[in-house]
């Protein structure tokens, strides 16, 4: 039977392999195009570049190069699994926003303050914002989720299923800690991923924005995963404000196959301020009142 294992050759050739025997995974990540006001295009990384991530990522745990006793491979597995299982909404943050966003302290609550809308999100903020200076270096997204203590984390089945069929299986993961942690991870738009996590008990957000992080670092990487820590947990406040309201996704097209091709479905991008408001509801009218419009009366 043929394994990733014995697949070795250009990245763009081991794409290629992973699209045919991996369809489900491959459909999972590459299955949705958001559309964006074409004003909004060059302000954030191409989706391109976010789907390709996530494979190359898929690619080289499936042939073995990838120690998940490191602590950021074992966070961008749980957080692929979480995105996978509960199909994880991507909003996109206005540029406008995070620039004020940036200029604001942490609002002054505490983590019981918060609800979670979903398991795991990921907001794509715009390019520029968080970088360094002098550099194109700059944070492209941010994945957010928070796991519960002592949480079993595994991919839905029928993905599980194929990579079974494969010999390719990935390990279960457990939040070895008693306690809910929240953990963020801000992508780049070059090779580099910045990870925070901490235990999420009920204290000040103000101690989040410390940059606590898992490992020592350059100051300089320090400084920008504190600033993306900030900023997350600022968009989350906003988000956590709103009333809870599911929307259904809207596919302008629906995903399909076309010969050997698939085709991606085509989604209008949902933004974070624009979770923040909606229409107003008209009032109700009483029935008495619209029988009378009708010209009938009430016996």
């Amino acid at each position: 039977m043929f394994r990733f294992r014995e697949q070795r050759g250009s990245l763009k050739e081991l794409d290629k392999v992973f699209q045919q025997r991996c369809p489900q995974l491959f459909r999972a990540i590459h299955g949705k195009r958001f559309l964006l006001p074409q004003y909004r295009v060059p302000d954030y990384a191409s989706q391109d570049t976010l789907d390709q991530a996530v494979c190359n990522w898929f690619v080289a745990a499936l042939i073995g190069r990838l120690d998940f006793s490191n602590d950021l491979n074992s966070m961008l597995l749980i957080n692929y699994m979480l995105a996978l299982c509960y199909n994880r909404p991507t909003l996109y943050a206005e540029r406008e926003l995070c620039t004020a966003l940036e200029r604001t302290d942490l609002p002054e609550l505490t983590t019981a303050d918060f609800r979670w809308k979903w398991p795991q999100v990921r907001i794509v903020v715009p390019l520029g914002i968080i970088s360094r200076a002098g550099q194109k270096h700059s944070v492209c997204c941010l994945d957010m989720f928070l796991a519960e203590g002592q949480q079993k984390i595994s991919l839905p089945e029928p993905i599980r299923a194929e990579l079974r069929a494969m010999r390719a299986e990935l390990p279960l993961v457990e939040n070895r800690l008693s306690r809910s942690t929240f953990n963020l991870i801000a992508s780049s738009n070059g090779s580099e991923v910045y990870s925070y996590r901490v235990p999420w008990n009920d204290e000040s957000l103000h101690a989040f924005g410390q940059g606590k992080l898992p490992t020592t670092c350059a100051s300089t990487d320090k400084s920008l995963t504190d600033r993306a820590v900030r900023l997350g947990l600022s968009l989350l406040a906003l988000l956590a404000s709103t009333p809870w309201e599911y929307t259904a996704e809207h596919y302008a097209r629906a995903p399909r196959i076309r010969g050997h091709h698939f085709k991606p479905g085509l989604i209008s991008a949902r933004f974070v301020g624009r979770e923040l408001y909606r229409a107003r509801r008209s009032p109700k009218k009483s029935t008495e009142n619209q029988l009378q419009s009708a010209g009938r009366h009430v016996a």
